[in-house]
């Protein structure tokens, strides 16, 4: 008698604790219908690919002409100043426009410190933090 009590209590136990079935998720939003002949009025910045929104990278077609001229907001003294201060309004477009200038100018050799890095990543990678910092070192004074 004693058993079939236990047996009785384990059931119901049991029934209670895994006879619950957990709710099913949320269904996700559908996305909003686009219009066929629209497909560039709503690219500002976002792309539809399946189911990933990728973003898009804006081109910046700057001038080097403005880089040198003082009336501009691309002048290279006033985008290094703001860089040296810290200054978080400088914009995208600012620093991309001083990278060409000083490219331009040969003040700065993109391979060269490609070439460096790549050096440096592969000497830390392999634990020569000694070489490592000397060619830091040397991007930092001569690049």
């Amino acid at each position: 008698m004693k058993k079939t009590y236990l047996i009785l209590t384990l059931i119901i136990a049991s029934n209670l604790t895994f006879g619950q079935k957990l709710p099913l998720p949320p269904k996700p939003p559908k996305p909003p219908k686009q219009e066929k002949n629209s497909q560039k009025s709503n690219s500002n910045s976002y792309r539809m690919y399946g189911d990933q929104v990728k973003v898009v990278l804006p081109k910046f077609n700057i001038p080097i002409s403005s880089s040198t001229d003082e009336k501009s907001v691309y002048y290279f003294k006033t985008v290094e100043e703001k860089l040296l201060k810290l200054d978080t309004t400088i914009t995208a477009e600012q620093i991309i426009s001083l990278t060409k200038f000083k490219i331009s100018k040969n003040e700065i050799m993109p391979g060269l410190l490609d070439s460096l890095a790549n050096q440096s990543y592969k000497f830390n990678e392999d634990k020569k933090y000694d070489e490592t910092i000397k060619i830091a070192k040397i991007v930092l004074e001569d690049v």
